[in-house]
């Protein structure tokens, strides 16, 4: 599959995880106040997304991020959890960050093969 990325990182933020294989792609930045996002892209259900996780689903609770719905839940840490399910494509996000940072940044990725 094509993994979603952002075209650029806003001045200051890192990448501190990128691992792709066959069926998984995780990208993991910190913004320059120290917060986090976690994306990732799997080639899964939900169910085996959650369950491979430390993520438990907040029931009938949504947000919009990136013009899509999410399902919302969180991590053992307490982190909001963002899930959505697109064909045979998964993607969660997890952060600590502000969600307009997590909305804006998620709204900005476009695939992988689509980049110059």
């Amino acid at each position: 599959f094509d993994p979603l990325v952002p075209p650029t990182l806003a001045e200051g933020w890192r990448p501190t995880v990128a691992r792709f294989d066959t069926n998984r792609w995780t990208l993991v930045v910190t913004t320059p106040a120290e917060q986090f996002i976690s994306f990732e892209q799997a080639r899964a259900s939900v169910r085996e997304m959650l369950l491979s996780s430390t993520v438990e689903a907040t029931r009938g609770k949504q947000a919009k991020l990136g013009g899509h719905t999410w399902r919302v839940g969180k991590d053992e840490s307490g982190n909001r959890a963002y899930f959505r399910e697109d064909g045979e494509l998964v993607f969660m996000v997890i952060s600590n960050a502000k969600t307009e940072v997590v909305d804006a940044y998620i709204a900005s990725f476009v695939p992988f093969s689509s980049l110059p």
